[in-house]
């Protein structure tokens, strides 16, 4: 029992001794870190309060130093303070990399990066020569051969209302026979351009030998002229409507010879014809020119006009009037 009491005594004793030396050695001052700076001088402290501007260090002798830039702080201590992790990141962009490093680095990024080149099989080309047809069963080929298809179909659209035919007809035409067909009803006339109309107004008997009939001296009997509009050949006013009459060349040549004169006769200076359509009016005093299809008339008052023979409603021949 005795023994017992003296060991436990024992233990106490050597517990007792350990905690008098471990609160000793806590109390004891901790050991300060040297911070050297570029400009040679150390200071001895701690560090405290670390941000990307810098380090203030906690001197050994008390008190605090003002805040450090890290660009102050010399190669080594950089390196010593990087083993901080929280101070790491500030100062890592401030520690220069020897040239040995740097080599490793780009040799390990020429080593990642590095590519091996592998070289295809030639291509075989197709069998079979290539030509002019070859090239037309393309895809490209059948792209151009669908544009000028639908080419060849527009210009027989328009050459239909340019000759004034069926479209239906010439461009069903053209789709069969796509070229030759637009050509074959462009070189066509247009309907009603048979009717040839007269070189002269009227053929007379030259009255100049008092109406006998005998043939005058050294001429024949008979000569082609144009009705004189003086004062033998008065004009009376008249009106012409489509369906009562056919607006064509011949028509026009047969009502109104004298009108296409440049220089107008007695009786025609005081009569104005007067063409109407489903939109305009336009007074003429002269037709300038006519063809198989339209006639270009000579407003009364401003340029010339073109109109077609279809588009002509009504024809008027009437007396000028006072503000005319």
């Amino acid at each position: 029992m005795a023994l017992i009491d003296q060991t436990t005594g024992m233990r106490n004793f050597w517990k007792m001794i350990l905690l008098v030396g471990l609160a000793g050695w806590m109390m004891l001052p901790a050991q300060a870190d040297e911070f050297k700076l570029t400009n040679g001088e150390v200071i001895k402290g701690r560090t405290a309060g670390p941000n990307e501007d810098g380090l203030i260090i906690a001197l050994e002798v008390g008190g605090f130093s003002e805040r450090i830039p890290w660009a102050r702080f010399s190669q080594e201590t950089l390196k010593a303070l990087a083993k901080d992790s929280k101070i790491k990141p500030h100062v890592e962009p401030f520690i220069e990399i020897s040239l040995e490093v740097k080599m490793k680095r780009a040799a390990r990024e020429r080593a990642k990066n590095q590519y091996t080149l592998r070289y295809d099989p030639k291509v075989v080309r197709p069998e079979g020569g290539g030509g002019f047809f070859a090239g037309l069963t393309s895809p490209l080929g059948l792209l151009l051969l669908g544009v000028l298809y639908l080419a060849n179909l527009f210009a027989a659209w328009e050459i239909a209302l340019f000759r004034r035919r069926s479209a239906a007809m010439v461009c069903g035409a053209s789709a069969i026979l796509p070229v030759l067909g637009p050509l074959v009803f462009l070189g066509l006339p247009p309907p009603g351009a048979g009717v040839e109309a007269e070189a002269a107004p009227a053929v007379t008997e030259d009255t100049s030998t008092g109406g006998t009939g005998a043939p005058p001296p050294g001429g024949g009997a008979l000569s082609i002229s144009r009705p004189k509009s003086g004062s033998g050949a008065a004009l009376q006013p008249a009106t012409y409507r489509r369906g009562e009459v056919t607006m064509n060349r011949r028509f026009f040549e047969t009502k109104f010879p004298g009108f296409f004169r440049v220089v107008l006769g007695e009786a025609e200076k005081d009569f104005v014809i007067v063409f109407r359509t489903n939109r305009d009016e336009h007074i003429a005093r002269r037709i300038a020119r006519i063809t198989a299809n339209d006639l270009h008339i000579q407003l009364n008052t401003g340029p010339e006009v073109s109109l077609s023979f279809d588009e002509i409603r009504e024809v008027q021949l009437r007396e000028k009037q006072a503000n005319e």
